[in-house]
């Protein structure tokens, strides 16, 4: 079992990035089967997700 992480510093998000997330998240759940078992949860502080 593998467990991946993003971290990553919030900032202008553009059209470009919104694309490559949606095809990351496709391939982890559909090629790749990853699962996603509630509750997940994100702390913002600042300028980090």
């Amino acid at each position: 079992m593998f467990a991946v992480i993003f971290k990553a510093q919030v900032g202008n998000q553009d059209s470009q990035y919104s694309e490559t997330v949606a095809i990351m998240r496709d391939l982890a759940f559909n090629k790749y089967n990853c699962q996603y078992n509630p509750p997940l949860s994100s702390v913002l502080d600042a300028t980090n997700e």
